[in-house]
C-alpha cells in the first residue's frame, strides 16, 4: 500500500512537472521572424474620399508557414525610419480581413487615410476639374510630398506571432 502511494505521489509530480515545462515553453518570448510572410508590392491608387486623401498600397503577401494565415485586425501597420532604424505606426491604416493559405500567395491593400485639413488644405483643391485625363496638380503634388514620407517603406507587425513582414517601397513605377 506504502509503495503504491510513493508511485502515485511521485507520477503526480513528475505530471505537474512536465506540465509546468510545457506551460513555460510556450509562454517564454518568442523571437520576431521576419521571414515567415513576405511581400511585393502591387500597385498603389491614389484617390479622395469624403474629406481625405486615400493612399491605397497593394501587397502580395506569401504565406511561407505550414499553417494558414490571418492577417490579425489588431496588428500595426507602420511606417520604416531607417534614419532611427525604427518604425513608425500609421494611424488611420485600414485592411481587408485576409485569410492566407499555407504556402500561398494573396494580395491585400492597405488603406492609408490622410487628412489634408492637417496640412493646411482640402479636397476641394484636389477635385478642381482637370484638362482630358490629366491628374489634378494639386492632388499629384500633395500626393508625392506625403509619399516622401513613407519612403523607407512600411512594416506590419503581428504582435500575437511575433511577425514582422517588411513591406517594400517601389511606387514610382506602381501609381495609379
Amino acid at each position: 500500500m506504502l509503495k503504491s502511494a510513493g508511485f502515485g505521489a511521485g507520477l503526480a509530480i513528475a505530471l505537474a512537472l512536465i506540465f509546468f515545462a510545457v506551460d513555460w515553453w510556450d509562454a517564454r518570448p518568442k523571437p520576431w521572424s521576419s521571414d515567415a510572410i513576405t511581400a511585393k508590392i502591387g500597385e498603389l491608387t491614389v484617390g479622395t474620399r469624403n474629406d481625405d486623401l486615400h493612399f491605397m498600397f497593394a501587397y502580395a503577401l506569401t504565406n511561407n508557414t505550414k499553417n494558414d494565415y490571418r492577417l490579425p485586425s489588431l496588428g500595426t501597420f507602420a511606417r520604416k525610419i531607417a534614419e532611427t532604424s525604427s518604425v513608425q505606426k500609421v494611424p488611420e491604416t485600414t485592411w481587408e480581413d485576409t485569410l492566407i493559405p499555407a504556402h500561398q500567395t494573396v494580395t491585400t491593400i492597405f488603406d492609408v487615410t490622410i487628412h489634408p485639413t492637417a496640412y493646411g488644405t482640402t479636397t476641394a483643391e484636389f477635385n478642381k476639374p482637370t484638362n482630358g485625363d490629366q491628374p489634378n496638380e494639386a492632388l499629384s503634388k500633395f500626393a508625392n510630398r506625403r509619399l516622401k514620407e513613407f519612403k523607407d517603406g512600411f512594416a506590419f507587425m503581428d504582435y500575437g506571432l511575433n511577425y514582422r513582414i517588411e513591406l517594400p517601397q517601389n511606387w514610382a513605377g506602381s501609381l495609379k
